[in-house]
């Protein structure tokens, strides 16, 4: 890969999987948008393309669980990359899912 790559793992992430580990987070339902969902995983992707669209995000991620949420914020991270969120529930063993998710290189293709 070339070194400006955008699908090159930054330094916040794990250099030989592209993914960063990111903690569960479990909401209260009272504080929760999601009516009646309490587990909640929050998985952290970066190198996210300029451009790339929600539907997007949430048709490659579905076939690893079930997605309920994709976030794309309107910045760059630290290390001046865009980054999303892919929020999925019903997932019972977060280290199980976080191996079991192949490194991805997304393309976005206008």
């Amino acid at each position: 890969m070339e070194e400006n790559d955008p699908r090159k793992p930054d330094s916040h992430g794990d250099a030989e999987e592209g993914w960063t580990k990111v903690n569960r987070k479990t909401t209260s339902k009272k504080g929760n948008l999601h009516t009646g969902v309490s587990d909640i995983t929050s998985l952290y992707v970066s190198n996210v393309p300029v451009g790339i669209r929600k539907g997007e995000l949430w048709k490659l991620f579905k076939p690893f669980g079930k997605v309920i949420d994709v976030y794309i914020p309107n910045k760059k991270n630290n290390a001046g990359s865009f980054f999303c969120f892919i929020k999925f529930t019903g997932i019972e063993d977060v280290s199980a899912f976080e191996q079991s998710l192949p490194p991805l290189n997304i393309i976005n293709n206008p």
